[in-house]
C-alpha cells in the first residue's frame, strides 16, 4: 500500500485549516472519542 506524500500533506493541511488539528477533526467531524481513537491506534499503528 502506498500514498502520494503530496496528497497526504495537502489533506493534513486542509484538516488543520478547518479543525485546527487531526485530534479535533477526529472528534468533531468523525465523532471519534478517546477510547475509539486508542483502539484504532492499537490496530493501525504498528
Amino acid at each position: 500500500m502506498s500514498a502520494n506524500p503530496a496528497y497526504l500533506e495537502a489533506a493534513l493541511a486542509a484538516i488543520e485549516d478547518a479543525y485546527g488539528s487531526v485530534d479535533a477533526y477526529l472528534r468533531d467531524a468523525l465523532g471519534v472519542d478517546a477510547t475509539l481513537r486508542e483502539q484504532l491506534g492499537e490496530r493501525l499503528v504498528t
